[in-house]
């Protein structure tokens, strides 16, 4: 639960932010909707796993991998 607010509350403040410092390079709008990605993949997962009765937490943890990683290599490289 603490998760889901979480994301809610960073979600709302981060669109705010954006609004008030529009992007300044091509690259941020590839980070965003990556992330944007995630979200879309992860909820879907989240609702199919328990449907099923399945703990999500292995797909979750490994999904959340793929973006980590994409944002660090991007910061990373100065871009």
């Amino acid at each position: 639960m603490a998760g889901i607010g979480g994301g809610i509350i960073s979600s709302i403040h981060g669109a705010r932010q954006g609004r008030q410092e529009p992007v300044s390079n091509p690259m941020d709008g590839v980070i965003g909707w990556l992330w944007s990605s995630f979200v879309i993949t992860d909820d879907h997962h989240h609702l199919v796993s328990v449907m099923d009765n399945q703990d999500p937490g292995a797909m979750i943890t490994l999904l959340t991998g793929i973006p980590t990683f994409m944002t660090g290599q991007t910061c990373a490289s100065g871009h």
